[in-house]
């Protein structure tokens, strides 16, 4: 993945980026949130394509691409994210190319990564499967 200092270099200049973003947003960009280079904004439609034109017009190497919701869902990283009126519910999001293969219990990673890989997948098979830890 390149020098170990790129992902430090990437996140200082995508928070500079988006200093300059928020002076002139749109009124409508109700939330923004950023995991590395994805971005989650909810704003309203009608300013949806001038604001990605916005974006991409102020740094020729940093470029956006947008997903629209469909049907009021909207597939962000590994989360589903359905619109109900106001409210946003969350859950986990496969894509159709998943292949319900994970890590073999018997490789050499670390014993917290191959539990962390039961827990998510258990997570997605049921939704309602209470929180223990509390």
């Amino acid at each position: 993945m390149g020098s170990p200092i790129s992902v430090i270099l990437a996140e200082i200049t995508m928070q500079r980026f988006e200093d300059e973003i928020f002076f002139p947003a749109p009124t409508s960009l109700k939330l923004w949130t950023r995991y590395v280079d994805d971005v989650f904004a909810i704003l309203k439609e009608r300013d949806m394509d001038a604001f990605l034109e916005q974006l991409n017009g102020m740094h020729e190497a940093i470029q956006f691409e947008m997903e629209k919701e469909a049907e009021g869902e909207l597939p962000f990283l590994d989360v589903m994210v359905k619109r109900v009126g106001d409210i946003l519910i969350t859950s986990v999001y496969r894509k159709v190319t998943h292949t319900d293969r994970s890590l073999d219990f018997g490789s050499d990673h670390p014993t917290c990564h191959k539990k962390s890989v039961v827990k998510t997948l258990w997570s997605g098979r049921r939704e309602s499967v209470p929180d223990r830890r509390r």
